[in-house]
């Protein structure tokens, strides 16, 4: 991708089918007209979603500087950013990462049940609040980035709310 409106235009595109992917419609759609997909379906979403952003990964590479933050800064920045990154792991240890990815498949006689132990105790989407600390905090940043960045972040924040809607119908006030 050698342009920036190309770049976000590849965002949008990512964001659509991945948000496509995850709707539970499609899913149901997918499952009734090939059943055994099923079971591996988290997984495929998660390999797909991986594979897709390596264009992604490959822009950022190669645009132009936008801002640099001189020392000491940079320095501080830096150490949010292994804060950040620390609660993102604090994060994925509070769930099963197999189950999530879809390389393990959870029993299907077993009710969904809803966590709020260690990180999801103190923040309801910490994933997304640790990486868009992380992400924001970096102290290079080209114009792929800052624009990757804005993206995220919005993502994830529209994300949260689809998310919090969800998680209302399946558990309640829990």
């Amino acid at each position: 991708m050698s342009n920036l409106s190309n770049f976000g235009a590849y965002l949008v595109f990512y964001s659509a089918l991945h948000s496509l992917l995850a709707s539970q419609r499609v899913k149901d759609r997918t499952f009734t007209i090939l059943p055994w997909i099923e079971r591996p379906y988290r997984f495929l979403y998660s390999l797909i979603s991986v594979i897709l952003l390596i264009p992604v990964i490959s822009a950022l590479s190669g645009s132009p500087l936008l801002y640099e933050i001189p020392d000491p800064y940079a320095t501080a920045a830096l150490c949010g950013q292994v804060l950040f990154g620390s609660g993102f792991w604090w994060s994925v240890r509070s769930f099963n990462v197999g189950h999530f990815l879809g390389y393990r498949v959870p029993d299907p006689e077993a009710p969904s049940t809803f966590s709020d132990s260690a990180a999801y105790g103190w923040c309801r989407h910490p994933l997304y609040f640790f990486a868009s600390g992380f992400l924001v905090l970096k102290p290079s940043v080209s114009e792929a980035y800052a624009l990757f960045v804005v993206w995220t972040v919005g993502y994830f924040w529209l994300g949260s709310w689809i998310e919090e809607a969800r998680m209302l119908r399946a558990f309640g006030d829990a």
